[in-house]
């Protein structure tokens, strides 16, 4: 920020009798402008305030220079007479005077030029801390000794629900179940230099639930150590909880990896071995009729060994990484598409209108989701007849929770019990072609990208399979013709009205 200068204009057919004059003006902090006339386009109609005018003796009497002395007047700008030849100034004061009042105006606007630089200081250090603390998570207040409402940041807004103008200067204790005993508990608890932190207080706003929320609170005071009021610090503990349950479901993942390895080498080893004595007990005992019994061993042998394999293949799957945000939409169809030849049973037929749904984002690992799809469809490969059609639809769905949520919705064309496959963690429970191991797998992956999956009841010649996530944002549309001639027909009947 630099101190303006103002501007002297100097009306004088002879430039050089006025340097002396020129160069004490430029040392007050003024720019000469030089013109041979008062009626000269170089002088400004509207002369800026705080400029300076002078005019030779011999000029002042014309038309011109009448006109300019009475629109200086006007506008309050000193004007001077000075002498063609000496330069000297006549009227209304001499030179003494007129470097003296420069002077003190110097010095004047010197101190009103560095108030104005600390004001705007002090407005960029407001604005850059208003800033940092509406970028905080927690809800920040300030209250008086009278608990009304001093300052709040963004998240104290959308805590309470209330703009920052409609707050400021209401008693906190209404948007506090129990406000008043409980913000008076905590002035006298601090009052007493007991630390508050973690206070666990319910939070009413005016028009919605009330939420619980850890409070944190201090005094605050002034140069003086004078205590003026209290700082306030609210977090939302359902933002806590979920960081818990994602850090507890992350932990049992990792915990049935762990133990899907060790139990994969545990079984692996005996099977083996038996498979070992059991091929040499039938040779030993081959013309003794036991073909149907070790036929039956083996099978089950095979089995065992089914499942060693999906212990080890969810053992060895890529590791959790950094979540993506990506369209389920999107994923579901290339998934498919990749894989369509694995599942020889499944005749796989899309929505037509899945493009409209590929903007709905969803956060998740697509490495596990790969895994549970693969054991999804894996599951329904083995249990339902040959070239069974299954239309794949996807959208957004009902939601009973505060989440929104999209929907992958798997119709199969005909009537199959599916609901005995699809019980969640029923070990003990076995169908003849498939062991229930990989949909336990993929009931844990699904759980961890918090996706509920649902067998609906057989309906006509219909079966439905759903799978709901819960929707983490939606992208904006692409421009097509038909939406673009939509939003430009809305637009046109919005200006009518």
């Amino acid at each position: 920020m630099v101190m303006k200068r103002g501007t002297a204009f100097m009306v004088h057919e002879t430039p050089e009798v006025l340097i002396k004059l020129s160069s004490e003006l430029e040392r007050r902090g003024y720019d000469i402008r030089y013109v041979d006339s008062p009626g000269s386009p170089h002088i400004p109609k509207k002369i800026p305030e705080g400029s300076l005018l002078f005019v030779a003796e011999e000029l002042s009497g014309e038309k011109a220079a009448v006109k300019l002395r009475m629109s200086c007047h006007q506008k309050g700008i000193p004007f001077f007479i000075i002498g063609k030849k000496s330069g000297e100034i006549y009227a209304p004061m001499d030179e003494s005077s007129l470097f003296r009042q420069l002077d003190e105006q110097l010095e004047f606007r010197k101190v009103r030029f560095e108030y104005s630089r600390l004001a705007e200081e002090n407005e960029a250090m407001q604005s850059f801390y208003r800033n940092l603390l509406d970028g905080i998570s927690e809800a920040i207040l300030m209250v008086n000794l009278d608990f009304e409402i001093q300052y709040c940041n963004r998240s104290a807004e959308k805590l309470i629900g209330g703009s920052r103008k409609t707050l400021l200067n209401q008693n906190l204790h209404r948007f506090i179940k129990d406000g008043y005993k409980v913000l008076n508990h905590i002035y006298q608890q601090l009052m007493r230099r007991q630390k508050i932190g973690g206070y666990l207080i319910t939070v009413v706003p005016e028009n919605g639930a009330g939420s619980e929320v850890n409070l944190n609170a201090d005094l605050i005071r002034n140069a003086d150590g004078n205590i003026e009021g209290l700082i306030l610090a609210m977090e939302n503990t359902s933002f806590q909880s979920e960081l818990f349950n994602r850090r507890l479901r992350k932990e049992k993942l990792t915990t049935i990896e762990q133990l899907a390895g060790a139990l994969a080498h545990e079984i692996r080893n005996p099977i083996n071995i038996l498979s070992g004595r059991v091929q040499l007990l039938k040779n030993d005992l081959a013309s003794q009729g036991f073909d149907k019994s070790f036929h039956t061993i083996e099978r089950q042998m095979d089995r065992i060994s089914t499942l060693a394999s999906q212990l080890l293949k969810f053992n060895y799957s890529q590791k959790d990484s950094i979540p993506q945000i990506f369209s389920l939409c999107q994923f579901v169809s290339n998934f498919c598409e990749n894989h369509r030849r694995e599942f020889e049973n499944i005749d796989v037929k899309f929505d037509a209108r899945r493009e409209k749904h590929e903007n709905i984002l969803i956060e998740a690992d697509q490495y596990r989701l790969e895994d549970a799809f693969g054991y999804l469809l894996e599951t329904l490969n083995r249990n339902l007849p040959p070239k069974t059609e299954m239309h794949i639809a996807c959208g957004k769905a009902k939601s009973f929770s505060a989440k929104a949520v999209v929907e992958i919705q798997f119709l199969l064309h005909g009537r199959h019990d599916l609901e005995p496959i699809f019980e969640p963690f029923r070990l003990q429970t076995h169908t003849e072609n498939h062991p229930s191991f990989g949909v336990a797998i993929m009931y844990t992956i699904f759980a961890n990208c918090e996706a509920s999956l649902s067998v609906d009841a057989p309906k006509g010649n219909r079966t439905s399979i759903r799978l709901q996530f819960p929707i983490h944002d939606l992208q904006p549309e692409k421009p097509t013709r038909k939406n673009v001639h939509h939003r430009k027909k809305k637009s046109r009947r919005t200006a009518q009205h």
